[in-house]
């Protein structure tokens, strides 16, 4: 057979079994090489992105912990902040209360202040003397002193009773 005349049909056909078996075989091992190679990259790829999932879990797990670290502490604040609100308020309501009580005892004081003036005031009216007039109305003068001094007695009496009760 000439060689430059031989044709792929001739060529298949000049196979034995034996050269049909390793043709078979290589193309099997050809496949086999190619399918175990690509499930390798496969599984490589996989474990590469399963490695970045791992990290970005890891780094999502440290930010999470970081979270719950500071609502305990910004929590904790909170409580603090409330505790010390509380006081403060007892606090302000004592002063308030306190302010309260002072006012009243001022305002009886400066009350007291009024009815102890107005006792000496009435006490110098009461000391004083009216001039009598000589004459026929000496008895009517004399009766109009004791009505005057009695009524200013009555208001002193009013006032010494005020003065008892403007401290309590």
């Amino acid at each position: 057979m000439d060689p430059t005349n031989f044709t792929t049909r001739q060529y298949i056909e000049s196979f034995t079994a034996g050269t049909w078996t390793a043709v078979c075989t290589a193309i099997v091992a050809l496949l086999g090489a190619g399918y175990w190679a690509g499930g390798t990259v496969a599984e490589n790829g996989s474990a590469i992105r399963q490695g970045e999932q791992v990290g970005t879990i890891n780094e999502l797990r440290s930010q999470l912990g970081s979270a719950r670290s500071e609502i305990s502490r910004a929590t904790q604040a909170v409580i603090e902040s409330r505790e010390a609100h509380k006081k403060t308020y007892l606090e302000l309501e004592a002063l308030r209360r306190e302010n309260a009580t002072l006012s009243a005892k001022v305002n009886r004081a400066s009350n007291c202040t009024f009815i102890h003036a107005q006792i000496r005031a009435l006490e110098t009216q009461i000391q004083e003397t009216k001039p009598f007039w000589f004459g026929n109305d000496r008895a009517s003068a004399i009766a109009e002193e004791k009505e005057r001094k009695a009524a200013l007695q009555q208001r002193l009496e009013g006032y010494q009773h005020q003065l008892g009760t403007c401290n309590g």
